[in-house]
């Protein structure tokens, strides 16, 4: 039988409650618990030289690739950035609608994993994070093998 609603609520609550109080150890038990993988809470950060070496081992056509679309996203992204804040409203039917962007202090990134890598979603999420001015910027991934090109493109995006 399907679950309610309030039950899934409640259920994503709970597990809300087990992170914030117990951090890595809850990720660590919730890993095991859903996708059936056993990390340590040490091992859930990617040091910073993984991270270099990743890039520096993705051929050449891969970092010229990698480079040229961190310029062009980045560009754009700072050709937007100038026009913030980005606030417009209308009237319509006796109410106010619009849309208003504003910088946070933290996002996380949710970048997929698996057979295939997505070098492109970490630098298109990444990028106009970071050239917004978000101080911490997460990106989180399934467990499992990440991808050079993946972190390859979290290297390029700092």
């Amino acid at each position: 039988m399907p679950k309610r609603l309030n039950d899934i609520q409640s259920e994503v609550s709970s597990i809300l409650r087990r992170v914030r109080s117990q951090g890595d150890e809850a990720l660590c038990y919730y890993a095991r618990k859903f996708d059936g993988v056993n990390l340590a809470p040490g091992s859930l950060r990617v040091p910073g030289e993984k991270l270099k070496a990743a890039y520096r081992s993705v051929d050449e056509k891969a970092r010229t690739a990698l480079g040229c679309a961190e310029k062009r996203i980045s560009g754009f992204h700072e050709a937007e950035y100038q026009r913030l804040p980005f606030q417009w409203q209308v009237g319509i039917e006796g109410l106010t609608v619009g849309q208003k962007a504003n910088p946070i202090d933290s996002v996380g990134l949710y970048i997929p994993g698996g057979r295939f890598a997505y070098p492109s979603t970490v630098l298109m999420t990444a990028l106009p994070a970071k050239i917004a001015g978000v101080r911490r910027i997460v990106l989180v991934s399934p467990p499992g093998q990440l991808k050079n090109e993946v972190l390859a493109a979290a290297y390029l995006c700092g």
